[in-house]
């Protein structure tokens, strides 16, 4: 690739973290220089599947899961 071009971005997203706590380890996240970017957010009414999204100190993405992927959005019947 000639030298100034871009091939877009490149590295990761976010990373997600499942936590028994989630609410404490946001806060955490906020206390250490990072961000709280949403509110608890239940993403299956009726079950115990939250989230929530922070920020580190670097502008990285952090999506906290109260459960694996497999168990927020595989498991809906």
């Amino acid at each position: 690739m000639p030298k100034g071009e871009s091939r877009g971005y490149e590295g990761f997203f976010h990373i997600c973290l499942i936590s028994d706590d989630m609410e404490k380890l946001a806060d955490d996240i906020a206390a250490s220089g990072g961000k709280r970017r949403s509110d608890l957010w239940n993403t299956w009414e009726n079950k115990p599947y939250y989230l929530i999204y922070c920020e580190d100190p670097f502008g990285n993405i952090i999506e906290l899961y109260s459960r694996s992927t497999e168990w927020m959005y595989g498991n809906k019947d």
